[in-house]
């Protein structure tokens, strides 16, 4: 195995005991290539998740890979250089993605913060635009609040 290979398998396993967290069952994807090649890990829940370990990041590179093998938009890159020239690890995913999971997050904090009588009241009585913009209004406030 290679150096480069070597490094990057490391990271891949380095990144598995993260990724537990949110999916127990993730696993290394190993060297499948091709069309069938869904990113680095499986069990993801319908992401493509690709580790790169690399000095030189080709970032656009990597995001046109990612789309090809999540045409609806769930990837993730997961990058990592040197330590001594970057000490963290960083990634990259679609805006909307973002937006999206920030949404969730957003929605579980209004969702703590009620009790669900009062969420479905809520939810029975308001617009759902109405409703929208007050999640908002609640998610602003609760992070204020940090």
């Amino acid at each position: 195995m290679s150096r480069e290979r070597q490094k990057g398998t490391g990271f891949e396993v380095e990144l598995l005991y993260d990724l537990k967290r949110v999916w127990p069952d993730v696993a290394r994807a190993g060297t499948t290539l091709g069309a069938n090649d869904k990113g680095d890990f499986i069990n993801v829940e319908g992401w493509v998740v690709e580790a790169k370990k690399h000095d030189r990041w080709r970032i656009m590179e990597w995001i046109r890979t990612a789309m090809k093998k999540a045409p609806g938009g769930g990837w993730i890159i997961v990058s990592a250089a040197d330590r001594r020239k970057l000490p963290m690890t960083v990634a990259t995913l679609p805006f909307r993605m973002l937006m999206s999971l920030f949404r969730q997050i957003n929605r579980l904090k209004f969702q703590q913060r009620f009790s669900d009588n009062q969420i479905m009241w809520l939810r029975d009585h308001v617009s759902t635009q109405d409703l929208d913009r007050f999640e908002r209004f609640c998610s602003d406030w609760l992070i204020g609040e940090q």
